[in-house]
């Protein structure tokens, strides 16, 4: 670690520089060993980020972090000043964890991306995070996709997006979201002016969720990106997005891939490239 601290082994940073369950740069720590204790070793590293302000980037995805790991770390959050991305994917976090990391963020004013795919959470910790949204302006990723959030946890992060300035990065693919979210969430793409990038696939309902989103389309001015892959599409869904391409001007990038689009839905798409001008990239693939 890049601290006068570093180099101590008496320090919780020494002790992590001097331990081979770490792979350390100076801005940059990994924890990389499989047999360590998650919960001691996550525990000496929030312990060592109080006081560490050099590292700016924390990969601890894949490592069996519990909810008590993520106390420790957004303790750490807290006070620390130099943190911007944190990945906690595919690990064993549930709604108490993703609690706690919320209110961490309420005075963190660094990070500015938070990766939580591939755990536990579900729509109690989605809330959480959605109330942070409200007070936190630095945070601009937001990465939840693989969890179970449902409607309700999708509906505490939209209308959080009313308050915040910040974020325009979301994930909320695989989150078993139906109807209701899908709609809160197309509401608020109709008047949110800073998310420009958003992924939606594989989520429990597929002609009505792409519906809406289309018809939010056709009044947003910020989504450059939007990722509605393996959504099982049919014609007319198809051909509603396409007409919502005709009249936005701001998309840049659709993934539509293993949607199974017909020669319809594909002329529909045609047709609505001829009048747009915006859209540079187009997945269709299967």
């Amino acid at each position: 670690m890049a601290t006068s601290s570093a180099g101590d082994s008496a320090s919780p940073a020494g002790e992590l520089a001097a331990s081979p369950n770490f792979w350390i740069s100076p801005q940059w720590l990994v924890m990389i060993d499989s047999t360590l204790d998650r919960n001691m070793g996550a525990k000496a590293l929030a312990d060592a980020l109080k006081i560490n302000h050099a590292i700016t980037t924390l990969h601890l995805g894949s490592n069996g972090i519990s909810d008590k790991a993520a106390e420790a770390l957004a303790d750490a959050l807290k006070l620390n000043h130099a943190i911007a991305i944190l990945r906690l994917g595919s690990n064993e976090l549930s709604d108490k964890g993703a609690s706690a990391l919320a209110d961490g963020l309420k005075i963190n004013k660094t990070l500015s991306t938070l990766h939580l795919d591939n755990n536990q959470i579900s729509a109690e910790g989605a809330k959480a995070l959605g109330d942070t949204l409200k007070f936190n302006q630095t945070l601009a990723t937001l990465d939840i996709h693989s969890n179970n959030i449902s409607d309700e946890g999708v509906k505490g992060l939209s209308g959080a997006l009313k308050a915040n300035n910040t974020l325009t990065t979301l994930h909320l693919d695989r989150n078993r979201v139906s109807e209701e979210g899908a709609k809160a969430l197309a509401e608020e793409l109709k008047v949110n002016q800073i998310l420009s990038y958003l992924t939606f696939s594989e989520n429990l309902i597929f002609d009505y969720d792409t519906e809406v989103l289309a018809d939010a389309l056709k009044v947003n001015q910020t989504l450059t990106t939007l990722n509605l892959e393996r959504k099982e599409m049919s014609e007319k869904t198809v051909t509603t997005l396409a007409g919502a391409l005709k009249i936005n001007q701001t998309l840049t990038t659709l993934d539509l891939g293993n949607n199974e689009i017909s020669y319809i839905g594909a002329g529909a798409l045609a047709d609505a490239l001829k009048v747009n001008q915006n859209l540079s990239t187009l997945d269709l693939r299967e």
